[in-house]
């Protein structure tokens, strides 16, 4: 763990390289003390940097290797954090049924999960997909069950994350006037919990209907 964290704090620095070896000794003394967990953390880690490099064949190639552990140490949460992972980078590959497999199966794992860790997370991510297919109606759905775990959860930046979501697709629906409303509702929220970034998107989305 001590690696992985000064690889992590290397890369916060912008030194990839000495952040790349640091997590390459970390993942090799997991292995060789048989550390499944450490080494599935390590894997995710490494994972994330080629995700952030845009190298996503080795991102890939990364977490799968930790799904494998995750599947044999019989990690539920582990395994559906691996498949979210998965499906989102397939996703980004443009691989869109493959990820919707690997989101369904993250979906049906964190429903597994009495504190349903997750799944609103996945429910927005299936949106995405649903989205590119153009289904609309199925999109909203998605959308809306995530909105509702999240207000359930407490989670304010997840919740304006579905109001975001469900603006775009009432736009796409002709529904204007809802668009407006999940648009200003997203608004509220981000600027409660201040999240410039979730405020930007927000305008984004009632610009977008504004100009429709």
């Amino acid at each position: 763990a001590t690696g992985r964290d000064l690889g992590r704090a290397y890369l916060a620095l912008g030194d990839v390289v000495n952040g790349c070896e640091a997590m390459k000794r970390a993942l090799a003394l997991t292995h060789e003390s048989g550390d499944r967990q450490g080494e599935v953390k390590c894997l995710e880690a490494f994972g994330g940097l080629y995700h952030a490099l845009r190298i996503g064949q080795r991102a890939m190639e990364h977490y799968e290797r930790a799904l494998a552990i995750c599947i044999e140490l019989e990690d539920k949460a582990g395994e559906a954090r691996c498949l979210g992972t998965l499906g989102m980078l397939n996703f980004d590959r443009g691989e869109t049924q493959a990820s919707r497999k690997c989101l369904e199966e993250a979906l049906a794992l964190c429903k597994q999960n009495v504190q349903g860790e997750g799944e609103a997370q996945c429910l927005l991510n299936i949106g995405e997909v649903l989205w590119r297919l153009g289904s609309y109606a199925q999109v909203r759905s998605h959308y809306q069950l995530a909105q509702r775990l999240c207000k359930e959860q407490g989670d304010k930046v997840g919740e304006a994350h579905a109001a975001c979501g469900l603006s775009r697709v009432c736009l796409a629906l002709g529904e204007g006037y809802r668009s407006v409303e999940h648009a200003m509702e997203s608004l509220t929220i981000f600027s409660d919990v201040a999240d410039a970034a979730g405020q930007a998107a927000a305008l984004r989305c009632l610009a977008r209907t504004y100009a429709s």
